[in-house]
């Protein structure tokens, strides 16, 4: 049977919706994107987690994974897995099944055409893959990868804020921030670029200073809390220090790891339209909105605005749109 299946295996968590072509509807999954590699001692499976076979060593990927990359790149074996994973996922009772699949890469690798061609091969190089995911062998055959740039998929999902506008793309994800200008749909190419200011530099931001305020070692989970509630909440109360802290660390990191990138490249956002999308992106939009009042964000779940784009492109390569 065909899919038409897309992944966008972040830094932080693979997204992933897929339907067969004779379907209407997609089905979703969700996993963070970190692996734990079984040659370091046996383990089972516990939580929101799977358990991988590929090309003869065992992993487990997901939320009980330990390992995750903090590159750019997407030609790791982590993400590789984690796209493979979230397709059998999706086809599920079918384990042989054929698919027309998009993802999503950093602009750096999608501005340089020979970076893009080697992550369209490494992801499948015109051969059945064969994965084994909790104890169910599939072999895998790829017909088509489409690769589109991160950020992106906003434009195929909400093409009328697009359309006629210049549109300024901010994607804040996990551990990636993607920034790019489309003018009427078509991306400029001068103003893409990729780092690695995403959410993860938030929050240990948030961890560092409330740390050094209180004069504890906060971990990165106290810190994500803290993100979550707008500040420590200590016996049912938000502290109302803890509270101006987190907010004070929110606007250190919007203007001096996502506004600041942007002006270096003499990108005025003021003179166009802003769509704010990503993860990490509800967590900062009132705190953006300071300094970009005009700012715009997905009418979908931020965190699928990329993924669910991207499907839009797949649905309409398979003829199925």
């Amino acid at each position: 049977m065909k899919y038409i299946i897309s992944v966008d295996a972040g830094k932080h968590a693979t997204k992933c919706v897929g339907r067969k072509v004779t379907q209407t509807k997609d089905r979703q999954v969700f996993f963070n994107t970190r692996y734990y590699d079984m040659d370091n001692g046996d383990m089972e499976v516990y939580g929101d987690s799977y358990k991988v076979r590929y090309e003869g060593h065992e992993y487990i990927i997901g939320e009980q994974g330990e390992l995750y990359d903090t590159t750019t790149t997407k030609t790791s074996l982590l993400h590789k897995l984690a796209t493979l994973t979230a397709i059998a996922k999706i086809t599920e009772e079918d384990t042989n099944p054929t698919v027309i699949l998009t993802i999503g890469c950093p602009t750096a690798i999608y501005k340089n055409s020979k970076l893009k061609e080697a992550y369209r091969k490494y992801i499948c190089d015109g051969n059945p893959i064969t994965i084994s995911v909790d104890e169910v062998t599939y072999n895998i055959n790829i017909e088509k990868v489409i690769v589109k740039c991160e950020g992106s998929g906003i434009v195929y999902l909400q093409p009328h804020t697009f359309v006629h506008q210049r549109v300024g793309i901010l994607d804040i994800g996990g551990r990636n921030m993607n920034f790019g200008i489309y003018d009427n749909r078509v991306p400029v190419p001068s103003s893409l670029f990729s780092n690695n200011n995403g959410g993860l530099v938030l929050e240990t931001i948030v961890r560092e200073d409330l740390s050094s305020h209180y004069g504890e070692d906060y971990d990165l989970a106290t810190a994500v809390n803290a993100l979550k509630n707008g500040g420590i909440i200590i016996n049912g109360k938000l502290q109302e220090e803890s509270a101006n802290l987190v907010s004070s660390s929110i606007d250190n990191y919007i203007t001096n790891y996502i506004l600041k990138p942007i002006r270096e490249k003499n990108i005025n956002l003021s003179t166009m339209t802003v769509m704010l999308i990503g993860g990490t992106s509800k967590f900062i939009l009132d705190h953006v909105k300071k300094n970009l009042p005009h700012v715009n964000i997905s009418n979908q779940d931020t965190q699928w605005a990329n993924v669910k784009g991207f499907q839009v492109v797949g649905l309409v390569k398979a003829g199925v749109l």
